[in-house]
C-alpha cells in the first residue's frame, strides 16, 4: 500500500505511531541531504531502527531495484519511506509490490 502523505506533521504522526519501529528509507545523497531531510528527521527518527538504501542514478534500474528488494527482504520494514524525487519512489513502489514475489524476473 503507498500513502501519500500531505504535510509533515502527517507523516510524523505516523512515524510516532507506537506500530512504526523499523523504517527502510529509500534516497539519493542529494535528495536526502539538499532537502535537510537530514534535519528534518534527525530527532524524529532517533527512536526507530532504520535501514538506508542511498539510490545511484537518476532513473531506476533493474539491479539496483533487485537489491532494494533483497535489503527490504532482509529488514522486514514497518514502514518505507521514499525521500526525493521519481526514481525514490519509483523504487519503493516497486520493491514494496515485488518484495512478495519469489521470482521478480517474471513478475
Amino acid at each position: 500500500m503507498t500513502i501519500y502523505l500531505p504535510n509533515i506533521k502527517s507523516l510524523k504522526d505516523l512515524i510516532n505511531s507506537k506500530s512504526i519501529k523499523k523504517i527502510f528509507i529509500i534516497t539519493g545523497q542529494n535528495s536526502y541531504f539538499k532537502s535537510h531531510a537530514n534535519q528534518t528527521f534527525q530527532g524524529l527518527l532517533k527512536q526507530k531502527n532504520l535501514k538506508f538504501f542511498f539510490k545511484k542514478g537518476s532513473i531506476p534500474e533493474y539491479l539496483e531495484l533487485k537489491t532494494v528488494i533483497h535489503k527490504l527482504r532482509s529488514f522486514h520494514p514497518d514502514l518505507i519511506l521514499a525521500i526525493g524525487g521519481g526514481c525514490a519512489m519509483d523504487y519503493a513502489k516497486s520493491a514494496n509490490a515485488l518484495s512478495f514475489s519469489k521470482d521478480i524476473k517474471n513478475s
